[in-house]
């Protein structure tokens, strides 16, 4: 195959209920230039290998196929296939999600026009796999900034969708991904993407994210959980050997000590609540202010989180 201008990363595990709306949201895409799909399959048990095979057999040219003998992990299999891309840019794409029309070519034309550009990103439509619907926007009523930095990521946290991004190749000479990280991998991975460039954000709809439970850090528990915040909290603090401001990497610690004390509220963890929400002194919002004054009263406060969380539904 003569050299892609795109490649897309797509890394897939028991995604065979997804994975045909997926590579056909790729091969359908209409560009000026040349794509390819590397896709690594990660010894599925369900049918996920089955269907990309037969994916390769229409579509020699573009499909490559990673076919892994033993089961490596999510992130394994992420750095398999970005060491396996040719192309210019790399887009990722989470074998449950997928690209809706113009995605491609609208990510490559800004790169290929602004150097100082090192990742671009768009919103996505949220799509509630047991509901069968759209249920929002990936980004939401959040203000997101069109032309980011490394400061935003670690104020901000993963302020865009892993498969909305697309990036120049040439920074994984500088971005080796960290093994420290699994669940919070992308996260870091971004920061140290972005240590090369700018971020572009399109605050336009150009994918599906496909939300159901496996994909949800719902199904955690409460081991895996404590990992990913400690994770969370490791990636805050690379900004500062990133290049980061102090003052930005206090402002991300704020915040994030203050989101995942609210996630162990909703948990009705009361004691891990009240360890993280009081590290978190300088507000978020009023709502964390509310939240560090009455830390006293968590079974107050996971009343008030459950009426809130019904009310949503």
């Amino acid at each position: 195959m003569t050299q892609p201008k795109v490649s897309v990363c797509i890394v897939a595990y028991n995604h065979g209920r997804f994975i045909d709306d997926c590579i056909e949201s790729v091969v359908s895409q209409s560009t000026s230039f040349l794509i390819e799909l590397v896709v690594g399959e990660d010894c599925s048990t369900d049918d996920t290998r089955k269907r990309l095979l037969a994916w390769q057999k229409r579509d020699t040219e573009r499909i490559r196929l990673l076919l892994h003998q033993v089961n490596i992990g999510a992130l394994e299999n992420f750095r398999a296939v970005l060491t396996a891309c040719r192309g210019t840019y790399i887009a990722h794409l989470d074998g449950d999600d997928m690209m809706l029309p113009g995605k491609l070519q609208k990510q490559v034309d800004i790169l290929d026009a602004e150097p100082g550009i090192a990742i671009v990103a768009h919103d996505m439509a949220v799509l509630d796999d047991a509901k069968g619907k759209v249920i929002g926007r990936y980004g939401g009523r959040r203000a997101i900034p069109s032309s980011g930095t490394l400061d935003d990521l670690v104020r901000y946290g993963t302020y865009f969708c892993h498969s909305s991004k697309m990036f120049r190749r040439t920074c994984l000479e500088h971005s080796p991904l960290d093994r420290t990280t699994f669940h919070a991998a992308d996260w870091l991975f971004h920061m140290q993407n972005a240590v090369l460039g700018r971020i572009r954000y399109l605050d336009e709809v150009l994918g599906v994210y496909r939300h159901h439970h496996a994909s949800s850090s719902s199904s955690l528990n409460r081991d895996r959980l404590q990992r990913l915040f400690l994770e969370q909290i490791y990636t805050v603090r690379q900004g500062l050997v990133l290049g980061a401001a102090p003052e930005s990497v206090a402002a991300g610690l704020d915040r994030l000590y203050y989101s995942i004390g609210v996630r162990c509220l909703s948990l009705g963890m009361y004691k891990d609540f009240q360890e993280f929400i009081g590290r978190s002194t300088n507000y978020y919002n009023f709502k964390h202010w509310l939240y560090f004054r009455l830390r006293a009263l968590p079974r107050l406060l996971y009343g008030i989180e459950r009426l809130r969380t019904a009310i949503r539904l």
